[in-house]
């Protein structure tokens, strides 16, 4: 997902296009800009947040698709997952942890949801807990061996659902 504006962002940004003149590409360029008030990465996201904003407009609001396949998008999950610096436990916490914040969005993103789905993510997030607190206590080879155990069974279940 893009940057979202935030309302003083868009304020500064509608200000900044009121002093040029009215021809101007980089006003229309800005002004063009402003139209989209948030981009999402999925349609269950753009709906979650219509559900909880009624008064949105639908129409400044758009699902924008990165691109990448079900399979570039897990390779690339995989090669993230596999740059962790086990040795350093302060690095390593730290991208578990953006890891495990990612997790929803990634595995909504890959695959089409389902209960199994659903519970793989889950179960992963609960050993994801016991890998953080091994690294906590600066044993990082015992968190690399849980994470591996835990990262394998999660990619079978991406595996049968790519």
């Amino acid at each position: 997902m893009s940057r979202t504006l935030t309302a003083s962002d868009r304020k500064t940004l509608i200000r900044l296009a009121s002093t040029m003149p009215k021809c101007s590409e980089k006003r229309r360029a800005i002004l063009a800009g402003l139209k989209v008030a948030i981009e999402f990465s999925s349609k269950k996201e753009l709906d979650a947040y219509l559900k909880k904003h009624p008064g949105a407009d639908k129409s400044r609001h758009k699902v924008v698709d990165s691109g990448a396949s079900p399979k570039e998008r897990v390779d690339s999950f995989t090669k993230s997952v596999k740059s962790i610096n086990w040795k350093d436990t302060d690095a390593a916490m730290d991208e578990v942890e953006q890891m495990v914040k990612g997790l929803d969005k990634f595995a909504e993103s890959v695959l089409m949801g389902g209960d199994e789905v659903e519970d793989a993510v889950d179960e992963f997030k609960d050993q994801m807990d016991e890998v953080l607190a091994s690294l906590e206590v600066g044993d990082g080879e015992y968190a690399k061996e849980e994470f591996d155990m835990a990262w394998k069974d999660f990619k079978d279940i991406l595996g049968k659902h790519k």
